[in-house]
């Protein structure tokens, strides 16, 4: 059976930072942010538990924001996602874009097995990430996996999404009872994986006092910069981020005195 991994909640912090005063969030202390998720200004929330682990976008701006309405004190609101109102409302003028993530390919230390001589009844696939990323948006990886059709497995392309996530676990053939493995051999692969993600867009947030009036602002995701925890600005408005960890394929196949079975059990 596949050994349990023992899951580390990686995190970090994602970062802002503004023309005005820092040059990256580097320079930003840590504190207990009172906003929400984007939006309008919120209650004053618990620090989670493990978030200095986790390589978190929103936090890092959330922080970044409340540092520095304790200057302006006219901060009403911020996101970073189309549905704000500075990309919703149509305030965008200079044609910003919001956050978007951008991944490359996937790619592991060493080459799998091969398993087409084989009849395979099952296959197990695990994606372990110590240090996980959560991102206002979506960070889908293509990978190629035994896919279950018609009778064969074949190795096919999908998409994963790496948000948010330690663990990711995929089976086929899919199927809402427990897998029949009794009587089957196996033989269970791992390797190391990396893969290179692109974060693009702005940050923007609304201003709002007596004198002025209301306004928005906008600044590049390249002053989210923590190189710390592995935030690589490469202009103004990209971040480079490196997805790391451990990939476990597990198969399970029928033994037959007509198969070649040179695999490790």
């Amino acid at each position: 059976m596949m050994h349990s991994l023992i899951l580390t909640l990686g995190i970090c912090g994602f970062l802002l930072a503004v023309t005005q005063g820092f040059a990256t969030a580097d320079d930003v202390p840590q504190t207990i942010s009172p906003y929400g998720v984007g939006g309008k200004r919120t209650p004053r929330n618990l620090k989670h538990r493990g978030a200095r682990n986790v390589v978190n976008i929103t936090e890092k701006a959330r922080t970044l924001i409340e540092y520095m309405n304790r200057t302006w004190h006219d901060i009403s609101s911020w996101g970073m996602t189309s549905d704000y109102a500075f990309w919703k409302g149509k305030h965008n003028v200079f044609g910003q874009e919001p956050i978007s993530a951008h991944a490359g390919r996937f790619t592991c230390d060493k080459e799998l097995l091969d398993y087409s001589d084989l009849d395979v009844k099952l296959v197990m696939c695990l994606w372990y990430i110590p240090q996980k990323i959560c991102s206002p948006v979506g960070i889908y990886v293509n990978v190629t996996v035994p896919q279950y059709d018609d009778g064969t497995f074949e190795e096919r392309r999908i998409k994963l999404n790496f948000n948010n996530k330690n663990t990711i676990v995929r089976r086929t053939p899919k199927t809402n009872r427990k897998p029949m493995i009794k009587g089957l051999k196996k033989f269970a692969e791992v390797c190391q994986f990396a893969v290179n993600v692109t974060f693009h867009g702005s940050l923007a947030y609304e201003t709002n006092n007596p004198t002025n009036g209301r306004h928005f602002f906008s600044v590049g995701v390249g002053l989210l910069q923590d190189k710390a925890r592995g935030l690589i600005k490469t202009k103004h408005n990209r971040l480079h981020y490196v997805i790391r960890g451990w990939f476990k394929r597990v198969t399970f196949w029928q033994s037959s005195a007509h198969a070649k079975q040179n695999l490790p059990e």
